[in-house]
C-alpha cells in the first residue's frame, strides 16, 4: 500500500521530504483561492513534486448536501469548480465526507435526504468521469452528523448506483466511532478505493499518529492485507504540528511493513 497524509498547502514539500508517498489537499482550501491566484497556487503545489492523490474536507454547512437548505445550482457550480481545479493538480479521486453539509433538521425527512444524496452523488460522478477522476463516498459517525453514519448504508447506495467512478473511502476513525467491527466489514473491499486512519482523544478530536497507536496501526495494515486491499491509505487529521507528527507517523508506518514483512518470513 502507498502512504500518504491530508495536509495544508503549506506543508506540501515538508510531506514530500519526509518521504509520504503522496498528498491530499483540502478542496475547502483549494476553493478558498480567488481565481486571480489559483494558477500561482497551482504552480507552488505541483513544485512540490509529490503526487497529489485527491481532495478531502469537500465543503461545510455553506453549501450543504442534504436538507432543507439545498441550493441545486449553487452546489452544483461549486462541484464543478472542485473538479476542475482538483484535475488541474492531477487528482484521481474526491473524496465526499464532509460532515456538516450531512446535519439534517429532525423534521426533514431521512428518505428526502437519501434521494438528494443520490442526485448529487450522480452528478458528481458523471462530471469528474470526464477527468478519469473518481468520486469516493465517505459514511461519518453519528457524533458528527445525523447522515449516512452506516459503512453499509454507504457500500450499499455505491453499489446500487453503480457507476465505475463512484466508490468508497473508508475512514477508520468514523467507522470505530460508529461502532463497526472490522470483521463486519470484510464485504466492502470490491468498492473501498481509499482508505483514512488517525488518532483521536475522547472529545474525538483529531490528530497524526503517536507512539500508542502503534499496535492499532498493526492490526489495521494486517487486517487490510486479509481483505487483498493493496491501494492507498493516508493520515487525516489537523497538520498543525505537521513538523514533528508528520515525521512520526510516516516513520511508524514503515516500521509496521517492516514488522509485518519480517514475520511472514
Amino acid at each position: 500500500m502507498k502512504f500518504g497524509c491530508c495536509v495544508s498547502i503549506n506543508n506540501t514539500l515538508k510531506a514530500k521530504q519526509f518521504g509520504y508517498d503522496f498528498i491530499e489537499l483540502s478542496a475547502k482550501e483549494i476553493m478558498g483561492i480567488g481565481d486571480t491566484d489559483w494558477e500561482a497556487a497551482k504552480r507552488q503545489i505541483l513544485a512540490s513534486n509529490i503526487p497529489v492523490i485527491g481532495f478531502n474536507s469537500f465543503c461545510d454547512e455553506g453549501d450543504p448536501i442534504v436538507g432543507p437548505s439545498v441550493k441545486n445550482e449553487r452546489l452544483t457550480q461549486y462541484v464543478d469548480k472542485v473538479i476542475v481545479r482538483a484535475a488541474g493538480l492531477n487528482c484521481r479521486n474526491i473524496g465526499i465526507g464532509a460532515p456538516a453539509a450531512r446535519i439534517l433538521p429532525e423534521s426533514f425527512p431521512y428518505e428526502t435526504a437519501a434521494v438528494q444524496m443520490k442526485q448529487f452523488l450522480e452528478y458528481a460522478a458523471h462530471e469528474a468521469s470526464k477527468y478519469d477522476i473518481s468520486i469516493l463516498y465517505e459514511a461519518i459517525n453519528p457524533k458528527s452528523c445525523n447522515f449516512g453514519n452506516s459503512t453499509h448504508e454507504i457500500y450499499h447506495l455505491v453499489k446500487e448506483l453503480d457507476i465505475s467512478n463512484l466508490k468508497i473511502v473508508w475512514d477508520v476513525f468514523h467507522s470505530i466511532n460508529a461502532n463497526e467491527q472490522y470483521e463486519e466489514l470484510t464485504d466492502i473491499f470490491d468498492r473501498v478505493e481509499h482508505v483514512h486512519v488517525c488518532s483521536w482523544d475522547k472529545d474525538l478530536n483529531r490528530f497524526y499518529l503517536r507512539q500508542k497507536d502503534r499496535k492499532y496501526l498493526l492490526d489495521l495494515c494486517i487486517y487490510l492485507a486479509s481483505q487483498n486491499y493493496d491501494k492507498t491509505i493516508s493520515v487525516e487529521a489537523p497538520d498543525v504540528n505537521f513538523d514533528s507528527d508528520g515525521l512520526v507517523s510516516i516513520n511508524m508506518y514503515h516500521e509496521v511493513l517492516a514488522q509485518i514483512q519480517n514475520h511472514k518470513e
